[in-house]
């Protein structure tokens, strides 16, 4: 393996407040052809969206992105590479930037040409290499300097994943150089950073395993090249990967950390390898495979970990990340086409007193690659946990009645549940986390795996833990709360009950609890955490136990119903009875066996009367 060290003299990083723009998109490669690259129509909206990546990396000349990052097969062949390159060297590029990006598949022609016609530097020992049945996979960094001269270097992927192996008609030539770049901090210290791709992570190169192999090359240039040993800052691993959460690749990521005495010329104690990867879906969400782009470091870089932050996880369960160890993996929430905006401090900057802690990511913020989408996961600002976890989990709450289409009501429940979903996506992120704890789960508060536990008796929830349990009590809401709506659109409230629906002039608070073993065991929480009924209104309690059973074992219902209008409401005989009782299993009941929405109302406050009196 070759080890290509390359001086950046005119260029300078801070190691407080350094900006990192990693562009996150849903690849559209050609099935079955060769090269791997975009299909036809896609290349647009891609080369529009990499055009916005760097105009927000570029938005405030005094708070640009010092790195910025295309994953693997993000950059759409030349046409792609052109663009960057004008991009770079036009005025609306600030200096002092470092672009990494990686280009969809190139034929042998193809990227000599445009490695001639863009500038770009190949290594002497590569060209000769290039075949016609050859085809090209790499990574193009390019630097703009202080001086606002423009320099670029071409890496070829080293190690081709299976399918670069299992092709048909050509072979993708496999690179054994890599560039190892170096800079100044803003204190005069050295900054080092080198890219690999992907399955050149784990891959076995001419010097070993993966980046086992790369750095024991490069631990070896730098023993005969003087014996002194160097830091290495940063690492970037750009990849097209569905399975970014592997044994192996976390395997190798904890023992790029672990096992610094194997080759102790190469510091990596602070270190940050900054994966990123490509998204499994154009929308926003969560996704079974790919997108986990996420920074890990040494456990003994300085960071503090005791936090839920906005866009950013710390603990990942459920994601197979387990083999990481010790490691700090901050992994990036969105796994959706977005654009990740992150400031970080280097470790080299924390100093270990108490008075300077800093979490792994300082600001995290989430951009649309669409300007026009309006969605609260990506707002172009930081998104709490309980933002990300409530749009998420709204995606998959269907209406009520989907198993029931021939339901007439079905159009009046289905257009309800829209409704409560839209207005529960725009709230903020206090009002979603208040709406399952404290407001809906009587038990989370006693799971304290599921906290975040302060020396000062200040606990937060940590979001991150959250699993089905919280589900049901998000699904149970936003369900009772449609029913409701059959009656009259409710207010959603998220602070001391859920939401108020007004009738007939009186108010009726609306608090729904989930998932204690027993009706009672829900209703006495209930009223733990609710303020009581207002003095001119009413309390409703919803109460759904661990097993869903029914609270009212034989509600009785009059023979006669009596028409009620959607702004009316039962006449208490006793007033004074402001709490009424239901469970949602009994609440849905009322829907199954009616036909229009009087007959619901009429069920509903024949048990209120019932209470009542």
């Amino acid at each position: 393996m070759i080890i290509n060290e390359i001086e950046l003299p005119d260029l300078q990083l801070p190691r407080r407040s350094l900006k990192l723009v990693l562009m996150q998109p849903y690849i559209k490669l050609e099935q079955g052809n060769e090269p791997f690259r975009w299909i036809a129509n896609g290349t647009d909206d891609q080369l529009n969206a990499i055009h916005r990546t760097l105009t927000i990396s570029n938005s405030e000349p005094e708070d640009h992105a010092h790195f910025t990052v295309f994953p693997e097969y993000s950059i759409p062949g030349p046409t792609g590479v052109k663009a960057i390159n004008n991009f770079i060297r036009g005025e609306k590029c600030v200096n002092g930037c470092i672009v990494i990006g990686c280009v969809d598949g190139l034929t042998a022609s193809e990227f000599l040409e445009v490695m001639d016609s863009e500038i770009i530097s190949i290594h002497e020992q590569t060209r000769p290499r290039v075949q016609a049945n050859q085809w090209i996979n790499c990574v193009i960094t390019w630097v703009k300097s202080l001086d606002r001269n423009v320099s670029a270097w071409a890496q070829l992927k080293i190690v081709p994943a299976r399918p670069e192996r299992a092709t048909e008609c050509t072979s993708m030539l496999s690179g054994d150089v890599v560039h190892i770049f170096k800079t100044k901090f803003d204190d005069a210290t050295n900054c080092r950073f080198l890219n690999l791709i992907c399955f050149d992570w784990i891959g076995r190169n001419s010097s070993g395993d993966g980046i086992q192999g790369v750095i024991a090359a490069l631990n070896e240039v730098w023993k005969t090249g003087g014996g002194e040993k160097k830091e290495l800052s940063f690492v970037f691993l750009p990849q097209y990967n569905p399975k970014p959460s592997d044994h192996e690749f976390m395997g190798n990521t904890e023992n790029f950390f672990r096992k610094g005495s194997e080759s102790p010329f190469v510091d990596r104690s602070n270190c940050i390898v900054v994966m990123c990867n490509v998204a499994e879906g154009q929308s926003l969400g969560t996704y079974s495979s790919f997108g986990c782009s996420s920074l890990v470091s040494h456990p003994r870089a300085g960071y503090d970990t005791k936090c839920c932050e906005p866009s950013y996880a710390l603990v990942s369960p459920g994601f197979g990340r387990s083999s990481l160890g010790w490691c700090t993996d901050a992994r990036l929430r969105e796994m959706g086409a977005c654009i990740h905006s992150l400031t970080i401090r280097v470790p080299q900057s924390i100093d270990a007193a108490a008075n300077d802690r800093t979490f792994p990511i300082e600001i995290a913020s989430v951009f649309p690659v669409d300007p026009n989408q309006r969605d609260p996961r990506a707002p172009g600002a930081p998104v709490p946990a309980s933002v990300k976890w409530t749009n998420d989990h709204l995606d998959s709450i269907k209406p009520i009645l989907l198993s029931d289409p021939s339901h007439p009501l079905k159009p009046v429940v289905d257009a309800a549940h829209n409704d409560i979903v839209q207005r529960l996506r725009l709230k903020d992120g206090s009002s979603l986390r208040k709406l399952v704890f404290p407001l809906a789960s009587p038990t989370l508060g006693s799971e304290t795996s599921k906290w975040i536990i302060f020396s000062n008796n200040r606990n937060i929830p940590n979001i991150d833990l959250w699993d089905n349990k919280e589900v049901e009590c998000l699904k149970s809401v936003v369900d009772t709360l449609t029913l409701f709506s059959i009656i009259q659109r409710v207010d959603l409230i998220l602070r001391d009950v859920h939401a108020t629906i007004t009738l007939n002039k009186d108010v009726y608070d609306i608090i729904v609890v989930t998932g204690a073993d027993t009706h009672e065991e829900c209703y006495e929480y209930a009223q733990k955490v609710t303020r009581g009924a207002r003095e001119q209104g009413f309390l409703v309690v919803i109460t759904k136990n661990v097993d869903n059973r029914h609270f009212i074992q034989k509600p009785v219902f009059f023979t006669d119903p009596r028409p009620i209008s959607p702004a009316g409401g039962p006449k208490f005989t006793n007033p004074s009875n402001k709490i009424f009782r239901l469970g949602f299993q009994d609440l849905f009941s009322f829907v199954e066996g009616v036909r229009t929405d009087v007959e619901f109302q009429t069920k509903l406050w024949d048990v209120f009367l019932q209470q009542s009196n």
